[in-house]
């Protein structure tokens, strides 16, 4: 990992987390209501049986995988694309379980009251990562339909990704070991689901390094916000300007 590099990973780190702590500020911010559960350790048995699925999952997807497919020289958008099937398998799987126990979306991230500030902070976010990563000049230079598609996939699974972990498993566990305790074990927990694949796939250090820091700020980010939008916008985002 380049020292440019790092600078402009802990670049983009910081100024999102300037972003939050300013919407922080907001009046509509500091009047959301916090999320609490009537029975919260029925709210742990289910977020902590929910992650044992989600863990199997990543493992089937990881063995399951030829190994000449992992071979091939695109083996990192393989890797993309795997992930993506496993993120559209989690948010299934946690939707079916939300329907089953039937609760409301706002047990799952999508506070429906904070929707239009989530969104004004997600897209601020957006701008953010846009400007930090330099990537003005490479984005006119080499915007097409290909990358706009793959910018559409991106949403799609970092939407899944953040619903199933933040919107489901976050405030469960949070419900559970408190607010800061609850975010820093959801973090670990998305690093490690992540892990078997990445390794597999022989992903590098920076790609790891990255992932984990991401998924620190993300949790950070939905425990402040309370709406996993901003978040998922963001590292869409964040992953899309890396492949201008």
């Amino acid at each position: 990992m380049s020292f440019t590099s790092m600078i402009l990973t802990f670049s983009a780190w910081l100024g999102a987390m300037a972003v939050v702590m300013i919407a922080g500020i907001s009046p509509a911010m500091k009047a959301r209501p916090p999320l609490i559960f009537k029975y919260p350790d029925r709210e742990r048995k289910a977020a902590l049986i929910t992650a044992s699925i989600f863990l199997a999952l990543s493992f089937a997807l990881t063995f399951l995988t030829p190994d000449w497919l992992k071979d091939m020289p695109d083996r990192f958008d393989l890797l993309h694309w795997t992930w993506g099937a496993l993120c559209i398998l989690l948010v299934i799987i946690a939707f079916l379980v939300l329907r089953y126990r039937k609760q409301p979306l706002l047990s799952f991230g999508w506070n429906k009251k904070i929707w239009r500030l989530a969104s004004r902070v997600g897209l601020s976010l957006v701008f953010l990562a846009f400007f930090l990563s330099g990537s003005i000049s490479r984005l006119v230079e080499y915007f097409s339909a290909e990358s706009l598609t793959i910018f559409t996939f991106l949403i799609v699974f970092n939407l899944a990704w953040e619903t199933a972990l933040r919107g489901f498993i976050q405030p469960r566990i949070s419900a559970w070991l408190g607010d800061s305790w609850g975010w820093l074990a959801t973090s670990v927990f998305a690093i490690i689901l992540m892990l078997p694949l990445a390794l597999s796939f022989g992903a590098s250090f920076e790609f790891i390094f990255r992932f984990a820091g991401n998924q620190i700020l993300l949790g950070w980010i939905m425990k402040r916000c309370g709406h996993i939008f901003p978040g998922a916008v963001w590292a869409a985002a964040s992953a899309w300007f890396l492949t201008l």
